[in-house]
């Protein structure tokens, strides 16, 4: 498959695992020069180490906790160091708090806001000037259908759906002079059905990866369209 992006620049994050580290592999299989960033040195390793040993592309890497302010703010000059330029930037990194609504706790609360909506708003405040600078961009924000329905037990998400209600709010009111793209889950279905013959390789390798993590299956199947 060629989507045109030979010789681009992109920034995923959450890209060590699941879905992050399947769009890596595709972005490096399009020629696009990535810059992953997760926390875990161990699993950012493992996934320069995968992605090279099946593309035979090298990415660059970057140990970043996208909850953490001052560590967001060291984002930009590092992908410009990194990149060059940033063409293509994919707010992957994000969780799922899966339980009534009444057994949320706070710090569960806090960190579903900081992790699937402060760090999308804080990483985009920064990317996006240096992409009107450079005079263009694509921003992928990848939410969950939590955040557009009401799901069934066991999968309620009181707490972490709200977060991405306004991930994908914010994405909807920030598209000015740069195309921000926002991908729930319903639409990224649809996509992946388009190219389920390419993905077919990519789904098996992402679902043995969540296979097993409470909450973690039902994102994966939408990226597969199983």
């Amino acid at each position: 498959m060629k989507l045109g992006l030979e010789g681009k620049t992109a920034i995923v994050t959450g890209g060590s695992k699941g879905i992050g580290l399947e769009t890596v592999r595709l972005l490096a299989e399009e020629g696009v020069k990535v810059l992953v960033c997760a926390r875990r040195e161990d699993a950012l390793a493992e996934c320069r180490s995968d992605v090279e040993r099946s593309t035979g592309v090298k990415v660059e890497t970057l140990s970043l906790d996208v909850t953490d302010l001052k560590q967001i703010e060291r984002l930009p000059a590092v992908a410009r160091d990194r990149l060059g330029r940033i063409d293509i930037l994919v707010n992957n990194a994000g969780t799922g708090t899966y339980k009534p609504f009444l057994e949320v706790t706070d710090e569960e609360l806090q960190y579903g806001m900081a992790i699937n909506f402060f760090a999308q708003f804080r990483i985009c405040q920064r990317i996006i000037p240096i992409m009107i600078e450079q005079n263009g961009g694509s921003i992928v924000n990848v939410s969950g259908e939590t955040g557009i329905m009401v799901t069934m037990p066991p999968f309620l998400s009181s707490c972490t759906g709200p977060a991405k209600s306004a991930e994908i709010r914010f994405s909807k009111i920030s598209r000015q002079r740069i195309r921000a793209a926002q991908h729930s889950r319903q639409l990224r279905r649809s996509w992946v059905r388009q190219y389920s013959g390419t993905f077919c390789k990519m789904g098996a390798r992402t679902r043995q990866a969540q296979s097993g993590r409470r909450g973690g299956g039902s994102r994966t199947q939408a990226l597969v369209g199983k």
